[in-house]
């Protein structure tokens, strides 16, 4: 993530070539979740955030969909971006995204420039949207994907987790597994 955050002003127009596939998070083999499994939790617990679950099991669970994409040249079959999401009645929600860590990552700044470019093809296109904080905030703020200033929608959206909203259609709001209460903003198609 260190370098999604140095670098990232110059991906925000390029285009990837590679292809996405748009999975089911239900019809992956167990080696391809524990892959998705384990690019999540080292890309979050590195950063020092909270895990939304528990365990591999706990994604297919809770969420729908998964976009991968293989960006080693050659590829070597092995998913190196995630971008997981759920549908909501608001639109898909983009919920978890990242690259590979350490684990057999030989493209990683590749990773990251698929992994931005597939986030603003997305937040584009229409009909998903992604509850940014932090370093995905950085981007988009810069980024010309519009935000969410509806404060009823937002309340409707986030329910008894919403704290307070704040000034520029920023709000608070607590976190599902984790007492910590985070400030973010609603980018793309919403609602």
């Amino acid at each position: 993530m260190k370098l999604l955050l140095e670098n990232w002003n110059k991906y925000l127009n390029e285009e990837v070539t590679s292809e996405w596939s748009d999975i089911a998070l239900s019809d992956l083999t167990p080696d391809e979740l524990e892959r998705v499994w384990t690019m999540y939790s080292n890309t979050y617990l590195n950063k020092g955030l909270d895990l939304s679950v528990a365990s591999a099991e706990g994604l297919r669970s809770k969420y729908r969909g998964v976009f991968l994409i293989d960006v080693d040249s050659p590829p070597d079959g092995i998913a190196d971006v995630f971008l997981i999401y759920l549908p909501t009645r608001f639109g898909n929600k983009i919920a978890l995204l990242g690259t590979c860590q350490v684990e057999k990552c030989k493209a990683k700044r590749d990773a990251v420039k698929a992994l931005i470019s597939k986030l603003l093809e997305l937040l584009r296109a229409g009909g998903y949207f992604i509850e940014a904080g932090m370093k995905i905030e950085e981007i988009l703020k810069s980024s010309d994907v519009p935000y969410v200033c509806d404060e009823e929608a937002i309340r409707a959206f986030t329910g008894e987790k919403f704290v307070e909203f704040l000034d520029d259609c920023y709000y608070k709001r607590k976190l599902a597994m984790a007492e910590a209460i985070v400030t973010k903003r609603i980018y793309g198609s919403f609602g």
